[in-house]
């Protein structure tokens, strides 16, 4: 206790708070902590900001940049995802071309008529089908599983066409934006480095635009590269893609 004059302090250790709590620098960490999750929220809305895309004939088209991906981020504007394409209006049409479309991929299962599409931009995009394969199961992790197996040279195609700067900006479309898509997309961003939460959480998007799923699902594709060592293993030791594609794609896709 020290005095002076009338009144009386009481001394506290350097380095505590006044009430006798916690310390200054336990409490200053906190607060830091805390600023740190309200910016890194703050930022990741940023980069999200935008991702839903009104292309006039299409109900879920998406940007799939954003997301974090090793030591960068996927750009924006260079890869998107869409439900059917194949009968979008001539107003769609203006607006996938002030995307700057160059590529257009079909993985609908079924052998629908892409003529439509090539005639509605003048031969000036480039429209190619890398059917993905669908079994009618009603278990999701049989029916993801089979895509996958049943899919290799349309996932291996897709990433050819990903690891060549000229084919870009691209969307890839099926049906309804799922299933063939989100195994597709799911796969493209494991394969640019996205971690696995992230990579559901993209999956889950679709339920902001009428869709069903469950996390759960979205972790049946996740895991399923994660049982191969890596979706690195998984394109360049069952696959057969070079080290040096997978750098292209990721160049091409990543920003620094």
């Amino acid at each position: 206790m020290v005095t002076v004059g009338n009144l009386s302090f009481r001394k506290r250790p350097l380095g505590r708070a006044a009430d006798g709590g916690r310390p200054v620098s336990v409490l200053l960490g906190m607060l830091l902590l805390v600023l740190l999750v309200v910016i890194s929220s703050a930022s990741l809305a940023g980069a999200l900001e935008g991702r839903w895309i009104e292309v006039e004939g299409t109900s879920n088209f998406r940007d799939m940049g954003g997301w974090a991906a090793g030591v960068g981020t996927v750009k924006n504007g260079v890869l998107f995802r869409s439900d059917d394409l194949s009968d979008i209006s001539a107003g769609g049409v203006d607006d996938l071309r002030k995307l700057g479309i160059r590529t257009i991929v079909d993985l609908r299962a079924g052998s629908g008529d892409l003529s439509r599409i090539e005639g509605l931009f003048d031969g000036k995009v480039t429209v190619v089908r890398l059917p993905m394969h669908v079994d009618p199961l009603n278990d999701k992790n049989d029916y993801y599983k089979r895509m996958v197996v049943n899919s290799r040279e349309s996932l291996i195609g897709l990433l050819v066409l990903l690891s060549d700067k000229q084919n870009l900006p691209a969307v890839i479309f099926d049906e309804d934006g799922i299933n063939e898509v989100d195994v597709a997309a799911q796969f493209i961003l494991l394969t640019l480095g996205v971690k696995g939460p992230d990579v559901v959480s993209d999956y889950l998007l679709s339920n902001e635009r009428g869709g069903s799923l469950k996390r759960e699902w979205g972790e049946i594709i996740v895991r399923y590269f994660e049982e191969y060592g890596g979706t690195d293993y998984y394109t360049t030791k069952i696959l057969g893609l070079s080290s040096d594609q997978i750098g292209r794609i990721r160049e091409n896709l990543i920003i620094q």
